[in-house]
């Protein structure tokens, strides 16, 4: 009788984790990189697939990080894996919306059945969550600060997924830096589109509401790092390792130079409001229409074609009709008065 051998179950390997665990992932992302490259020049059908399992393995995995909430901190507010996984939703969807407007096939339907479904996960949380949940307050935060929010408004008259219910519910667009319609009454706060006075058709005004949206943006995220880094160099057990980081320092961690420059100059900016919107115009859309890549960045842009039939199509005039449009723009978008 012939014997046959007993199957032994192969024990985990113990993985090392190396000195430098960035530069390490760098250096083996660069390989796979250089291999797939090559691979979907001679097997491109072979590339596609093997990319394919990449995305599905790498999501696969931090689903199952997120469930075991071993990258969940203390406080339960946020977790790393949670953190990642978004970070690469969001590269996606941008992506995806790149491929919308040149209006690839699938990307339309999948972007059309995804904006159906996470519109209606939104209204789900907004009319069913309570005040005091931490997604609705995320929500509120995030929703008060949006200018533009994608929407087909529902004209039904009986329909709980109404766009101007939730918008209520929510304060979307309340708390943005610009006037959005939203006035203070003793009653609290109510949403009146008459009273926005600016024309977000205008593409002038469209460029202005982007780039105070990203200042202001800038801002928050500037006194959010730096808050975080006051809790670190006051607790015991972090005090020593950043008792001498400087926020630009620790800037550095998270940004380019280039975007740590901008953090840094905008930091100090006043609340963009009636009494300091001449000080925003000096110190912020001036200076970034003169310079000469802010033009560069428009071509091919519906706002360059604008600027192009209104001039000569010389450099100097567009720019000179640029900052008097978007001064313009900047004026209409201040809010008439600061809520209580």
């Amino acid at each position: 009788m012939k014997k046959t051998k007993k199957r032994t179950s192969k024990a985990i390997p113990i993985i090392k984790r190396p000195s430098n665990v960035f530069d390490e992932c760098e250096k083996k992302v660069r390989q796979t990189r250089i291999w797939l490259d090559a691979l979907a020049q001679k097997d491109p059908q072979w590339a596609a697939i093997y990319a394919c399992q990449h995305l599905e393995i790498g999501t696969e995995t931090l689903l199952k990080l997120i469930e075991s909430k071993k990258l969940t901190n203390a406080g339960a507010f946020h977790d790393d894996a949670e953190s990642r996984l978004c970070g690469h939703f969001q590269q996606v969807i941008s992506e995806l919306c790149r491929l919308v407007k040149i209006g690839r096939e699938d990307p339309v339907f999948v972007a059309w059945r995804g904006a159906a479904e996470l519109i209606k996960a939104i209204h789900d949380l907004a009319l069913t969550a309570s005040p005091a949940d931490e997604g609705m307050f995320s929500l509120q935060k995030m929703a008060g600060r949006e200018i533009y929010m994608p929407s087909l408004r529902a004209k039904a008259k009986k329909f709980d997924y109404n766009f101007k219910k939730v918008a209520d519910k929510i304060g979307l667009s309340l708390h943005g830096a610009v006037n959005t319609g939203w006035t203070w009454t003793p009653t609290g706060f109510k949403s009146e589109d008459g009273k926005a006075r600016y024309d977000l058709n205008s593409l002038a005004t469209q460029f202005v509401v982007t780039f105070i949206d990203r200042v202001t943006r800038f801002q928050r995220i500037t006194r959010e790092k730096e808050a975080w880094l006051r809790g670190l160099q006051e607790r015991r057990s972090t005090s020593s390792e950043y008792k001498q980081t400087t926020l630009e320092d620790f800037l550095r961690r998270d940004y380019n130079a280039a975007q740590v420059s901008e953090l840094m100059a905008w930091h100090t900016l006043p609340k963009f409001s009636r009494a300091t919107i001449d000080q925003f115009w000096k110190q912020t859309l001036k200076p970034y229409l003169e310079q000469p890549e802010t033009l560069e960045q428009l071509k091919g842009k519906s706002l360059y074609k604008e600027l192009e039939d209104a001039t000569d199509g010389k450099n100097y005039q567009m720019r000179d009709i640029l900052k008097k449009r978007c001064k313009q723009a900047l004026k209409s978008l201040v809010k008439q008065s600061d809520f209580p």
